[in-house]
């Protein structure tokens, strides 16, 4: 809630906890524009972007700002290096950093509440009804959980989802979660042939922040950021893709092992992965034979190595990563599949940070599949590889320009040969590859080649390797598609020809 009351901004909305003690004092001239609204977005990476331009010089501007946060004696950092955060600081349960971008005029203010969802409004609506507006008008969300992650198996590998409730504990649905084993023995035979999964969510851990797992046949990588911001890792270690100085084939299987403190978020590929810390530096390990990993000198990177500053999405490939910083920036390295760079293909493989565009909120990809960005304006654009049609663009082959195929997009879930996309009116559209009707539409169409919609009332949306699931804002759990691993009809397998299942959870 964003009223602008005698020059000041009050960040206060009546329906959560008081996000400041009091008022923040802004200049006469000062304009505050939402620029950003990932309230809705999981937990872990909620957050509001204001941006408050001034024509008070930058000292001011900061000393404004410093003096406020030392007024509440809740200062936890303190940079003079313009660029990064200046101050941040936990006033009200709530993390709040402040950073100068730009033309040195304007002044970010990430505001990211702790584990509770909360309702963001338009200014502009704001203004013009006198009072404030909400963004959307989506069912009233009653479910405590997020689809915090999934794994993405093979062909004949039992799958997983894990789900997060609010309260920080990791539930996980589906064999390849619940068996504390690989799902291969030593000779290559499946073991779990005969095996029937548990009814309803098992717990896994509690403290949770953010989960994600990795693709990887037959086991993926698991990654998890506690409440204090700590990150572990377990699972299959290929290429040091856990993070922990070793870098072999050993299963650690829900032994998890922390690595680095102050992470934001994280995301994981089969041979990659990449965090964002507190203050937006980003951090790359794992395989750098195609240059995933800029600057370090080896082929395999088996600790985190920093790679670049100021960054607020991030997005890996089979074999190159992407990065959008705070100025909107997208920049891309490594080797890109189907011109994902936008160079022409002239140089696939670029082992320093190439620059790709701008206007850019948040950045996804997977495997071989097309990049997608989300822009400021909340629509979704897409190129690169289209093979089938999982651009949205309505054909085949690749796409060498962005297109844009959706408007006011929240979230998007992709695994390189399908997708589903989340808009703020809680619809969930999907297209792409449809071998397994994992887009939720017959599967004798072997491709969704625009977006189609799947549902409504929906809250989250996740996908795996042929597979696609909704939760619903009534906390149901509904899927479609291969049901690998008896994840979305708990134990009765087989593919499914179209529509959307109710697993039968409805968790609370």
């Amino acid at each position: 809630m964003l009223p602008l009351i005698a020059g000041c901004l009050i960040l206060a909305p009546a329906s959560v906890p008081d996000l400041f003690p009091r008022e923040i004092p802004l200049p006469a001239d000062a304009r505050v524009v939402l620029a950003q609204d990932n309230s809705r977005a999981r937990a872990g990476s909620q957050s509001i972007l204001l941006q408050i331009t001034t024509s008070l010089a930058t000292p001011a501007v900061l000393d404004l700002y410093r003096g406020f946060f030392r007024e509440q004696g809740k200062v936890l950092v303190d940079l003079e290096a313009s660029g990064v955060p200046i101050c941040s600081g936990r006033l009200g349960g709530y993390q709040c950093t402040v950073s100068v971008i730009g033309n040195s005029r304007t002044v970010n203010v990430v505001v990211e509440p702790e584990g509770r969802t909360f309702t963001a409004f338009h200014e502009r609506e704001a203004a013009a009804r006198g009072t404030s507006a909400p963004i959307d008008a989506r069912p009233p969300d009653t479910s405590r959980w997020r689809l915090s992650g999934a794994l993405f198996p093979g062909d004949h590998y039992p799958g997983a989802l894990v789900m997060r409730h609010r309260d920080g504990s990791l539930r996980g649905l589906g064999l390849a979660l619940v068996h504390p084993r690989p799902a291969l023995d030593s000779n290559g035979k499946r073991y779990c042939d005969n095996d029937t999964p548990p009814k309803g969510p098992v717990h896994l851990r509690d403290g949770a922040r953010f989960a994600v797992a990795a693709p990887g046949a037959p086991l993926g990588a698991f990654f998890v950021i506690d409440a204090g911001g700590t990150l572990s890792s377990f699972g299959a270690d290929s290429g040091g893709r856990l993070g922990q100085g070793i870098g072999d084939a050993t299963y650690r299987w829900f032994d998890p092992v922390p690595i680095l403190r102050n992470v934001r978020h994280v995301v994981a590929e089969s041979a990659n992965t990449a965090v964002i810390t507190d203050r937006n530096e980003l951090y790359v390990w794992g395989s750098n034979l195609s240059g995933q990993v800029p600057g370090h000198p080896d082929t395999f990177a088996r600790s985190p190595v920093k790679v670049l500053e100021n960054v607020v999405s991030v997005a890996l490939a089979r074999d190159a990563a992407y990065a959008v910083k705070t100025d909107g920036s997208l920049w891309g390295w490594g080797e890109a599949y189907e011109d994902g760079f936008l160079d022409g293909g002239v140089l696939r493989r670029r082992k320093v940070p190439y620059f790709i565009m701008d206007g850019v909120r948040a950045v996804f990809t997977a495997g071989i599949g097309p990049v997608a960005v989300i822009k400021a304006d909340g629509s979704l654009w897409t190129w690169g590889a289209n093979s089938m049609g999982q651009c949205g663009h309505g054909t085949k082959g690749q796409a060498a320009r962005p297109q844009r195929i959706a408007l006011d997009v929240e979230r998007l879930a992709m695994d390189g040969h399908h997708a589903a996309l989340l808009r703020k009116d809680g619809s969930v559209w999907t297209w792409g590859w449809n071998l397994s009707s994992q887009t939720g539409f017959p599967k004798a169409e072997g491709a969704v080649t625009r977006p189609r919609k799947l549902a409504d009332g929906a809250v989250d949306v996740a996908v795996t390797s042929g597979e696609t699931y909704v939760l619903k804002a009534d906390g149901s759990l509904w899927g479609c598609g291969r049901n690998s691993g008896g994840v979305a009809l708990q134990g009765r397998g087989g593919l499914r020809q179209a529509g959307l299942v109710d697993t039968g959870l409805k968790v609370d």
